[in-house]
């Protein structure tokens, strides 16, 4: 039987990819792949970096992180994560990638759980 692999996403442009098994051993991490702009102060998701990592490793299932406006935030701040969300959702569609849409509170509340207590803390 072929291992399964299935992967996170934190869609942030300072969010990142992270490929794992079935046997939850990581196989890859990835910063966000990003462009800069010409002439702007802003970047978008480097889409063809992030079909490189998915097509590289083929996933089963992606989990990726909700985004959404926040309070006090720019227009066009605002704008630009939901431009890059919407790249994001894309490219899974596009490769025909199953994924489940998440809320941070959802995977954090589980994650932390199980995180050192200390981990903080300065060593």
């Amino acid at each position: 039987m072929n291992n399964m692999i299935y992967c996170g996403i934190d869609p942030g442009l300072r969010g990142g990819i992270t490929i794992i098994n079935e046997k939850k051993e990581l196989l890859s991490t990835n910063i966000m792949p990003t462009l800069k702009l010409l002439n702007k102060k802003t970047s978008l998701i480097d889409a063809v970096k992030v079909v490189s990592i998915l097509s590289t490793y083929k996933p089963a299932f992606v989990v990726i992180e909700q985004q959404h406006s926040m309070p006090h935030q720019g227009v066009a701040s605002s704008f630009t994560i939901g431009k890059n969300y919407g790249i994001l959702i894309g490219i899974l569609e596009t490769l025909n990638i199953q994924y489940k849409i998440v809320y941070s509170k959802t995977w954090q509340k589980y994650f932390f759980k199980y995180m050192p207590d200390n981990l903080d803390s300065k060593q």
